[in-house]
């Protein structure tokens, strides 16, 4: 869990009888509870020298609401031109409306910040939680479908229960953890191990179309597309990548390929990373030579995504 969440949760706890004592003060006590609530985790974020943003604390937040209940931003300031660097943090609160419908409402919007760490408040109404039971099974199937969502980027959910305080709660993807085929492994990992020089997208294409699985052949047979032609083309795409920073062999359109192949495949709803999924990776990138090339001669996302999914029906 994120120590943000937790210092967070470990804070508020810590006036438990102050919101306790606004629950009961009568009308209107949600804009008490809430300013309380805000007043905390702003000074939380400043502590930190994040810029605050969240409405109706003007004489203590930074700045009034963007983009979000509350949110820690880190700047860089350069005179008139304040630049943002980073989201740590976004919040969303619901304490008013506690229906599945308030809920989701709310909900769905901190999937804008995948990057971020993600906190929603809600609270129960006595000791009932079977309203917060379908927020959560809804929650939980919301991460499990978002592609940007997996097990280290998950949101938390605080919860303001009258007896036991606020409790923290954290939401990640439970679905299986995607791999690489064993086709990729032996094929294209081995391919780049062996390699002296840059590996472009190109040479990861034609690994692909040397070693080509019987799901792209069929793709091609159905739109009638030349393998050989491809190969004979590929040999002459001039690659012009750069090289990446993190992995010494690789150019930076092709290490991106195999950071969205995980992303790709979720989105496919598939749980393995196969040649086919990196060679749709490759055609989404339509600046790439290499993809360019494909366009060229009829193979393009689109089309090559449609048999892709045919062929695992």
């Amino acid at each position: 869990m994120s120590q943000y969440a937790n210092e967070i949760v470990t804070k508020l706890n810590e006036q438990k009888s102050e919101f306790t004592d606004l629950l009961h003060s009568g009308l209107n006590w949600q804009t008490n509870w809430t300013k309380l609530l805000k007043e905390i985790i702003t000074k939380i974020g400043q502590n930190k020298d994040f810029f605050v943003n969240t409405s109706g604390l003007n004489e203590i937040a930074d700045d009034g609401e963007w983009l979000f209940d509350l949110v820690w931003s880190e700047l860089k300031y350069n005179e008139s031109k304040t630049t943002v660097v980073n989201i740590p943090l976004v919040l969303e609160s619901e304490i008013s409306k506690i229906n599945f419908g308030g809920f989701k409402e709310d909900f769905d919007k901190l999937f804008f910040a995948p990057n971020s760490t993600k906190i929603f408040v809600t609270r129960t109404i006595g000791n009932d939680e079977t309203i917060l039971k379908e927020c959560i099974d809804y929650a939980q199937e919301s991460v499990n479908n978002n592609i940007n969502i997996n097990s280290k980027n998950g949101i938390h959910l605080i919860t303001w229960r009258e007896e036991k305080g606020f409790t923290l709660d954290y939401i990640s993807s439970t679905e299986p953890k995607i791999k690489f085929t064993e086709n990729v492994e032996n094929i294209i990992f081995k391919k780049i191990e062996k390699e002296n020089k840059l590996v472009f997208t190109k040479d990861i294409a034609l690994a692909i179309l040397d070693n080509i699985s019987k799901p792209i052949e069929s793709a091609f047979n159905n739109l009638n597309i030349d393998i050989g032609d491809l190969k004979k083309n590929l040999i002459l795409v001039v690659d012009n990548d750069i090289k990446s920073k993190d992995i010494s062999n690789l150019s930076l359109k092709t290490l991106k390929v195999f950071d969205i192949a995980p992303l790709e495949a979720k989105y496919l709803k598939h749980n393995e990373i196969s040649l086919f999924i990196l060679l749709l990776c490759i055609l989404r990138n339509e600046q790439d030579n290499t993809a360019k090339m494909f366009n060229e001669n009829g193979v393009y996302y689109e089309n090559m995504g449609f048999e892709f999914l045919k062929s695992i029906r």
